[in-house]
């Protein structure tokens, strides 16, 4: 059986703010089955979940 491609695929991400650079050169796979959280305007994030 061939694996399943991810659900959500990231390479190389990168975030600014103005001048700053907040994450850079992030990779990130989310695998099929999985829900991501993401960090909400006020910071607050909870993590994934995963129904293996």
């Amino acid at each position: 059986m061939a694996a399943l491609p991810p659900a959500v695929a990231l390479r190389g991400l990168t975030k600014r703010f103005g001048d700053k650079v907040a994450v850079d050169g992030i990779d990130l796979q989310v695998p099929p089955g999985c829900s991501s959280a993401w960090s909400a305007p006020t910071g607050r994030a909870r993590p994934p979940r995963c129904a293996w």
